[in-house]
């Protein structure tokens, strides 16, 4: 096993994956429930990354969907009480808005890296390294999932993009990717 790589300045590296429980994820927060144009049930966390923690049923007449692995969920709701998620799925804001009429798309914490090189350590965890970084967040930052999208217009020296978000990561080259 080769030594493990380590961040020189000016340079950004991906962390190793790490697995977290969805189904403890989705019954930590308390929801507002809203009923959609669809006839789906939607849960809306209430906090302010609302948009991270969308759940919808599956569908009104399949009381047991695959979301969850088929799992039924007691939802903790603001007006107290519970909702019983059969077989649910974690949605996204987009999807709610449209459905709903309800807006907290601007309710993601992401965490954004543009630069002009990127290349894979070259220990055995292959991890991707940024160098030459054009911007970087400081931190998670409040916006649109789809945030990075601005970012990039707004720096076209970048060549590469990370993007990391609750659900996940991309890295890739900006022309070739949908990071």
């Amino acid at each position: 096993m080769k030594t493990r790589y380590v961040a020189k300045p000016g340079e950004f590296v991906t962390e190793d994956y790490r697995m977290f429980s969805g189904q403890g994820e989705a019954v930590s927060n308390k929801y507002h429930k809203y009923l959609g144009k669809s006839g789906n049930t939607w849960l809306v966390a209430d906090n302010d990354h609302a948009a991270e923690n969308v759940y919808v049923t599956a569908n009104p007449k399949n009381i047991k969907g695959n979301g969850f692995g088929g799992a039924t969920l007691k939802m903790p709701l603001v007006e107290g009480g519970e909702f019983l998620l059969n077989g649910g799925w974690n949605g996204n804001s987009e999807a709610l808005f449209e459905d709903t009429g309800i807006d907290v798309r601007n309710q993601c914490r992401t965490f954004v890296v543009l630069s002009k090189e990127m290349v894979y350590t070259d220990d055995d965890t292959y991890r991707t390294i940024l160098r030459d970084i054009v911007y970087m967040d400081k931190e998670p930052t409040l916006g649109l999932f789809s945030r990075n999208k601005e970012l990039i217009k707004k720096f076209p020296e970048a060549k590469y993009c990370y993007m990391q978000s609750r659900g996940g990561s991309c890295c890739g080259a900006i022309h070739a990717s949908e990071c």
